[in-house]
């Protein structure tokens, strides 16, 4: 350490010492309180985040390609009024698959209304 010209040197040094260190307390308690303050608030934006999303309920087109996919052959999907999606296996009936437009349109081809 470095003696101070002049009376009561050696007293200004501890002086000035004691000085420092109060500063860098100070300062490393500043910093250590500043830092569990960000933490707090990064702990707040996490909790604000938008949560996870829900789980989508499938679309007709997903519960059709998954049932390929399993290799199951499909009589009939039906949609429930409470919205649950039933799959009917087995092969489709000649009767299941009639459409009365099929007889207005002949061949599924368009006709043009006037």
């Amino acid at each position: 350490m470095e003696k101070v010209a002049g009376k009561g040197g050696t007293a200004e040094v501890n002086r000035l010492e004691r000085a420092l260190s109060v500063l860098a307390e100070s300062l490393s308690a500043s910093v250590r309180s500043s830092a569990a303050s960000h933490a707090a608030t990064l702990k707040q934006i996490r909790l604000r985040a938008r949560p996870p999303a829900r789980p989508r309920r499938p679309s007709l087109v997903r519960v059709h390609k998954q049932a390929a996919r399993a290799g199951i052959e499909v009589a009939q999907y039906r949609i429930e009024p409470d919205g649950t999606m039933v799959v009917v296996p087995g092969k489709a009936d000649a009767a299941a698959s009639f459409n009365e437009w099929d007889e207005v349109l002949p061949d599924g081809k368009t006709t043009e209304i006037h």
